[in-house]
């Protein structure tokens, strides 16, 4: 389910959804290579890179947009974006998953470095574990999009599903 606030133009420029501009702002005074960043790093639907954990995304997506010279993540209006496409795009299971493959990724790193059988049989069932709750929520996540309908069997606009998520994430 792709959530349309961003479009590619011909010349294969991602901009943004008028009417997500209109909710957020922030989003106009991105130049063309911020967007893109944001999009990579923190589009969890649409990235090629959504799979990956945050830290890496940020680091592929800065490698291959700023060949890895400068950080936007440091330029304020470029932080003021980011939260605003994170408000947009907001559900609480998705950033579940997030936290599952940040933890994931950390574990993976201490049983690379341990000796101990018995750590290592305990890191190796909390891996498993966090993999069990972070498809637990995908699935969820599934069920959830097919239910996104009003009474009457309309569906909500995208719209009114970013506001949804923008009140959302105001609130937590």
């Amino acid at each position: 389910m792709s959530y349309g606030i961003f479009k590619l133009n011909k010349e294969l420029t991602a901009i943004f959804s008028p009417d997500a501009v209109k909710l957020c702002p922030e989003l106009a005074y991105l130049n063309d290579d911020q967007v893109k960043y944001v999009i990579l790093v923190y589009d969890f639907i649409d990235s090629p890179y959504r799979l990956k954990p945050l830290e890496e995304r940020k680091r592929i997506a800065k490698d291959k947009i700023f060949s890895g010279k400068s950080d936007p993540e440091v330029i304020p209006h470029v932080q003021k974006a980011i939260k605003a496409y994170q408000s947009l795009l907001y559900d609480s299971k998705h950033e579940q998953i997030e936290i599952c493959k940040t933890k994931i990724n950390q574990l993976q790193k201490k049983l690379r470095d341990e000796d101990e059988p018995k750590l290592m049989e305990q890191i190796t069932k909390t891996i498993s574990f966090l993999r069990n709750e972070q498809d637990k929520m995908e699935k969820e996540i599934a069920i959830d999009e097919e239910m996104v309908e009003i009474q009457g069997g309309n569906k909500l606009s995208w719209i009114e599903i970013w506001k949804r998520n923008k009140m959302n994430f105001n609130r937590e």
